[in-house]
């Protein structure tokens, strides 16, 4: 309330810490801005759930596209690759596929995670993002 009055005073409203403190006893602040927050909140969890799951996601599509192009160079007599892709897939390390698979098994495990949040989450719909 003290700040709520020294803020009025610096934009000019006329109103002094006493006239604060009945107007929200009298119109029910408190109740108010706890409803506000409760509001927020219930807003918030879905919409932070929705960009973890998006995110979740476009890190699984990533980590797809890596073990795809590794499984790929690993053949040196696909007919699909370049001269210099077929060079290189004499040189393809498997540190690179293990640094795949482990970042493979760090969005594992951040999903159940994600999973643990969600199902705690309140009145989380039926569908979500990452069945699409």
């Amino acid at each position: 309330m003290r700040r709520l009055a020294e803020e009025c005073a610096q934009d000019s409203i006329k109103a002094s810490l006493p006239t604060l403190k009945r107007w929200s006893v009298r119109y029910g602040w408190q109740q108010l801005v706890a409803e506000r927050d409760r509001a927020v909140a219930e807003q918030s969890v879905p919409m932070t759930i929705n960009s973890q799951a998006c995110a979740m996601r476009a890190h699984f599509k990533l980590i797809d596209s890596a073990k795809r192009r590794c499984d790929l160079l690993l053949d040196p007599n696909n007919p699909n690759l370049t001269p210099a892709q077929r060079r290189r897939a004499t040189r393809v390390t498997i540190s690179d596929y293990l640094k795949v698979l482990k970042m493979e098994n760090e969005l594992y495990k951040r999903l159940e995670r994600f999973q643990a949040m969600k199902s705690a989450a309140p009145e989380w719909p039926a569908t979500t993002i990452l069945a699409g």
